[in-house]
């Protein structure tokens, strides 16, 4: 930059996920003094699995002096800034753990509810037949109620992914779940066996008095007879306080004696047996079925516990975020330019040729994400998680390599050829692929970018292509004076590439390709040696005959410069070029 030059700068800080502006302002930048701007961002204030995306642009335009000439062209650049609130892998596997003792829990407590349910119809059904103690069934039910409420706490907190809360939950939950299972089924196992033990007594029953009618068959002596009498009004005294409403343990005691007290006198009668019959009083009759303790048919159901989403946030409207069933949708969109107007700017210069186009497409709703250069490392899928189309500007004149400390460094190079930056576009395809989590991108190429880009696809093929845009390419390659200055303004290795009689346009347009969606946009209206074209490549040489060839007509002004081949992309001076594209998009 110019030390005399001052560049006016406009920067706004945005919030893309709510749609609100963080910061806005100018500033003035010299090539002596910097400006810094500190943003503290807290991922705190993020929720987890979720994404919030800020963006930075920055518009700088130098401005015109008697000691500095310049265009006062504006010169843009944006960082699309993600911040993610994403587990480590140490959370995973604790979150999966809990994920396992929720469903777990959920089981013991649909097993607890089948335990509880039988124990309070079968405390229903015995109330006919004895009295029952300590099992507070009320209680119990709202207990249970309350522990299968929990559940549904829980899995609220599952689905937000709280590891805090579910650290201290969960095994809150555990403990009451487990203790009350015990306690229900401690329950019911002690009235099932009162049930037996019913059974049990109204057995005992009928054998006194199968014991007690073999008695009366035989002929007895006067004091046993008399005894045998008694023993008969105790024994139907006992059946019919059996048949009362009373505890299970009161029948058992009145039973044990009974049962005891005639077992004595049949021994008795074994030693003192007489001559006659004894009159006795008849016994009561009895008429006790067999209880059988219901057990409730009914399985526990198959828990799923579904895998959690997340919202991300797009202009204050939020919605699913993004996983692999949108890598279909919203193919990103890598804009690629031509080449380099002059050998002595900057690589990142040729950034700017689509700036206009791009400012109108965020217009549209499409995330403008910046400058992509391979040097950048981020996680798989990060710019894919709203479901809204994003767009880059890459570069093939940037490349990178890693230390041996494991770095990552990036450099420029504008003097490479056309298959060096196809292997390199390879690799931003790959990149932006990546990052979008997205099978296919867009490519939209300017001039020389084509070229790089069907060479692309004539080396590696168009699998990752949804379609190609092409604008103003050679793509029967350049001629004439074209061809003299090309190496002067840029590579002259890329420059000889391109040269209509060369090799690689030979092998461009004479070799088999994949078949690749392809539009192609072809500038039109200034003399061209007897031929029209955009004042750099001539129509004959922009034509494809596979591709669908649009035609936009401009003016070029040689004396100043000025090319229908650059000014093609103005949305401001030619908005049918950016009409075209985004109605092929």
């Amino acid at each position: 930059m110019n030390p005399f030059c001052v560049a006016e700068c406009e920067y706004e800080f945005f919030d893309l996920s709510q749609g609100e502006v963080i910061e806005s302002g100018t500033f003035n930048l010299t090539s002596i003094f910097s400006k810094t701007k500190i943003y503290t961002l807290n991922k705190s204030n993020v929720d987890l699995g979720s994404q919030v995306l800020n963006q930075f642009k920055l518009v700088c335009k130098g401005k015109k002096t008697p000691l500095c000439f310049t265009k006062e062209k504006e010169h843009k650049r944006t960082v699309l800034i993600t911040l993610n609130n994403l587990l480590t892998n140490e959370e995973k596997v604790l979150l999966e753990n809990y994920k396992e003792k929720i469903v777990s829990l959920r089981e013991t407590s649909y097993l607890s509810r089948k335990i509880f349910e039988e124990l309070k119809l079968n405390t229903a059904f015995v109330e006919n037949y004895f009295l029952v103690k300590d099992y507070p069934v009320n209680f119990l039910e709202k207990k249970l109620f309350e522990l299968e409420k929990y559940y549904f706490n829980l899995q609220e907190l599952w689905n937000l992914q709280d590891l805090e809360l579910l650290q201290v939950q969960v095994p809150a939950w555990e403990e009451e779940t487990f203790s009350f299972y015990s306690t229900v089924e401690k329950y019911n196992k002690n009235l099932s066996l009162n049930f037996l033990l019913y059974n049990n007594l109204t057995e005992k029953i009928r054998i006194s008095q199968q014991i007690l009618e073999e008695i009366k068959s035989k002929p007895l002596q006067e004091n046993l007879c008399f005894n045998l009498n008694k023993t008969i009004l105790e024994f139907n005294n006992v059946v019919s306080n059996f048949n009362g409403k009373t505890y299970l343990s009161l029948k058992e005691e009145i039973i044990k004696k009974i049962y005891k007290q005639i077992s004595m006198l049949s021994e008795l009668v074994k030693e003192g047996e007489g001559e006659a019959l004894c009159k006795t009083i008849n016994l009561s009759e009895i008429n006790y079925t067999t209880i059988f303790y219901s057990v409730i048919d009914k399985s526990i159901p198959r828990i799923i516990l579904n895998e959690p989403f997340f919202y991300c946030c797009y202009l204050g409207e939020c919605k699913r975020c993004c996983d692999s069933s949108c890598s279909d949708k919203y193919y990103p969109i890598i804009f690629l330019h031509g080449h380099s107007i002059n050998g002595n700017l900057p690589a990142d210069y040729s950034f700017d040729s689509f700036m206009e186009i791009k400012n109108n497409l965020s217009k549209e709703g499409y995330i403008d994400a910046g400058e992509f250069i391979l040097s950048m490392e981020e996680e798989s899928g990060f710019l894919g998680r709203i479901n809204v189309p994003i767009m880059v500007t890459a570069s093939y004149f940037f490349d990178s390599y890693k230390t041996d400390a494991g770095e990552t460094i990036s450099v420029s190079s504008k003097l490479d050829g056309i298959d060096t930056y196809a292997i390199r576009l390879r690799d931003l395809i790959n990149s932006v692929k990546e990052r979008t989590g997205k099978n296919k991108v867009i490519v939209i190429a300017h001039s020389m970018g084509g070229i790089v880009t069907r060479r692309y696809v004539q080396i590696f093929g168009g699998e990752d292509l949804e379609k190609i845009i092409l604008i103003c390419v050679p793509n029967h390659g350049i001629s004439d004076k074209v061809k003299d200055y090309c190496a002067f303004l840029g590579s002259k290795t890329a420059c000889n590439d391109m040269d209509e009689e060369g090799i690689l346009i030979n092998h461009l347009n004479n070799d088999e390709t994949d078949s690749v969606e392809i539009h192609n946009i072809i500038g039109i209206g200034c003399d061209m040696e007897e031929e029209t074209g955009d004042g750099i490549v001539k129509n004959s040489s922009q034509f494809l005959n596979y591709a669908q060839n649009y035609y936009i007509k401009g003016s070029c002004n040689e004396i100043n410069f000025e090319f229908f081949h650059e000014t093609i992309l103005s949305p401001l001076f030619y908005p049918e070029t950016y009409e075209r594209i985004k109605k092929i998009l």
